[in-house]
């Protein structure tokens, strides 16, 4: 008997040499299991009328064996010996407490699919990882879960007053159907910016523009607190901002205002000099310099490139807005660069699921890529709390 604890010891010894981590995640899972099966007995014994292997006059019913269940966790799957009485179903509370698949578990799989993994891939990651066998149409069906926090965020006031926006569109394909992602950023300074809203719409047109901004503006969204909004030179949210905002400052972006210039010179040998000249004319010091270098532009250049250099300063004085707030937000806010770098950031994880099903589906991948960017501020807790 002596010997054959020594044996059991000395194959613990062994274990904890060779992979010490691995040996405490297997005993950590083992006192969960323990701790969810003991409250399982109690309530089997409680609706019994008695304890197990035991007589009593108040016995209501008398036991019947156990049946197997499994719990996911995010180290791992164990399984459970679940209490059956003859008689009488249990409804056990300790299953509301402990649900099949654990929240860390449920966000692993979503954290996973927010990164750009398809549900194929996620399932034989957990399959190899940890050994849970889960089928692609599980793993969506989890997945479609985060619906209703989608549904908070687009329904949850807006009453946080920032001082500059920023407003762009992302084209995505649903069902076959170009259509695009309206998304509104906003900030303060250099590290608050906070996705106020999206929408996925049909196109992005003057009508589609001002449902959107009539949404934040009956959600709450101060308007009136805003100082600039900065935005490309696209045709439906111009109109839209004019319709709906006429009277708050605006900055069309110059990362777009110099690209259709350079697309304009695309082949001809001036384009670099050119470029060049107009880059600088953003570095000056104040609007005032600005204007001067803008002109000397076009003295220089309307010679040779009359239509690229007319287009380029029609609408000049809007390129130049920025120039009104202080100088340490003057390259934040002059370009719509902050949301570009978001934008390239949700379309590098959706370029790997190629089209979306349905808007739905694209609404929830986007959310998910947002809040993994950090740029969607609510937390709630237990949020994947009775996802079975």
């Amino acid at each position: 008997m002596l010997n054959n604890c020594m044996d059991y010891i000395g194959l613990f010894d062994n274990q904890i040499k060779q992979n010490p981590f691995k040996f405490a995640r297997e005993r950590a899972m083992l006192c969960v299991r323990d701790v969810i099966e003991y409250s399982l007995e109690l309530e089997a014994d409680q609706a019994a009328g008695c304890g197990k292997h035991a007589r009593s006059p108040g016995r209501k019913d008398v036991r019947n064996g156990y049946y197997k269940r499994s719990l996911n966790l995010k180290d791992g799957p164990i399984t459970l010996s679940v209490p059956r009485l003859r008689h009488t179903p249990l409804n056990f509370k300790a299953f509301g407490l402990f649900e099949r698949h654990s929240e860390e578990f449920v966000r692993l799989i979503v954290d996973a699919f927010a990164y750009g993994h398809s549900t194929r891939k996620i399932a034989q990651f957990l399959k190899r990882n940890f050994a849970v066998i889960l089928s692609a149409q599980a793993i969506s069906n989890i997945i479609a879960k985060v619906d209703r926090q989608v549904e908070r965020f687009h329904r949850r006031p807006l009453i946080e007053a920032f001082r500059f926006l920023q407003i762009d569109g992302m084209g995505i394909t649903c069902a076959g159907e170009k259509m695009t992602a309206l998304i509104a950023l906003g900030f303060n300074n250099h590290d608050d910016a906070t996705v106020l809203s999206y929408r996925i719409v049909k196109a992005e047109e003057k009508w589609e523009c001002v449902s959107f901004l009539r949404d934040l503006e009956n959600r709450g969204f101060p308007f009136d607190k805003v100082e600039l909004v900065t935005h490309d030179d696209s045709g439906g949210i111009r109109a839209a901002l004019d319709y709906v905002l006429p009277f708050v400052p605006r900055q069309l972006c110059i990362f777009h205002k110099l690209k259709n210039l350079k697309d304009a010179l695309s082949g001809s040998a001036r384009k670099g000099r050119m470029m060049r000249d107009a880059c600088a004319i953003y570095e000056a010091r104040d609007a005032l310099g600005a204007r001067f270098a803008k002109n000397a532009f076009a003295r220089a250049w309307a010679r040779w490139e009359r239509k690229a250099v007319k287009n380029f300063t029609r609408d000049f004085e809007k390129t130049i807005a920025f120039y009104e707030v202080e100088r340490e937000m003057q390259k934040r806010v002059r370009t719509n660069n902050p949301l570009e770098r978001r934008i390239r950031e949700v379309r590098r994880r959706t370029k790997t699921m190629g089209a979306f099903k349905d808007a739905k589906s694209a609404d929830r991948m986007i959310y998910l890529a947002l809040k993994a960017a950090g740029l969607i501020g609510i937390h709630p807790e237990n949020e994947f709390t009775h996802i079975s």
